[in-house]
Parts: structure tokens; sequence; C-alpha cells
């Protein structure tokens, strides 16, 4: 995982550490929104991202109007204000946030193929605007 987030820190333009909460924060929404058999067939095939998606699950809430709103929400669509909120509150605009995600998933594509990757993403209602 080290080599995403220094690949995600590099292409985004911010710290490393703040890439590993950002990535975190992402796999959290996958891990908390997807399907659970095949978020686990994709962790499987991404040694770490499951330790990093708890990471980010004990991290993330949110700030500010957008967390609470999110929290209200709850499901899938309050998982991704919460996580963008926190993303935001961390400093990051909504284009690094996209960068950030597609970052992610080009990464879990190139270790667990288009197609597995489809159906995570495609279990996850919104995601769709956000990649």
């Amino acid at each position: 995982m080290q080599e995403l987030i220094t690949s995600i820190a590099s292409k985004v333009g911010i710290s490393e550490e703040l890439a590993q909460k950002a990535v975190s924060t992402v796999l959290s929404l996958v891990q908390s929104g997807g399907d659970d058999g095949l978020v686990s067939q994709l962790f499987d095939k991404m040694p770490g991202a499951a330790d990093l998606a708890s990471a980010g699950s004990e991290s993330s809430g949110g700030g500010g109007l957008m967390g609470m709103v999110g929290g209200m929400l709850g499901g899938s669509a309050g998982d991704m204000m919460s996580a963008v909120s926190s993303l935001k509150s961390e400093g990051l605009d909504m284009d690094q946030i996209k960068q950030v995600g597609e970052g992610v998933f080009e990464y879990a594509k190139e270790k667990g193929g288009d197609d597995l990757v489809s159906k995570v993403t495609d279990s996850i209602p919104g995601l769709d605007k956000f990649l």
C-alpha cells in the first residue's frame, strides 16, 4: 500500500501523511458501502487495504455541515458525504478528492482486475460521481 500512498502524494501534490489519510478514507468508504464479499475479494488482492480501511473508519466522521448531513442521511449517501467532508477538513478540494479516488481505483484495477473493481464500484450507489 505504500506504493499507492507515494503515488497519490506525488500525483495530487500532497504529503504522504495526508495521502495515507485520504487513501484510508476512500478504502473505508469502499469497505462500508460495498458488497462485503466483493470487497473482501478485492482487499485480498491488495495487501494492507483492510487495515487502512479500518484506520479510515476510525478517523473519518467529517466535520461541519457536510458531516452532519452525511450522518443524518445514513447508508451509502451518508458515508459518501461524511468521507468528502472528512477529506475537505484535511484541506483537500474536490478536484484533489477526485484524483485520490481515481488513483485508488486505478491501483485496485491493477491488483484485482477491471471486472472485480467494476462489480465493487457498482455495489456502491453514487460512487461514480467521485470517479
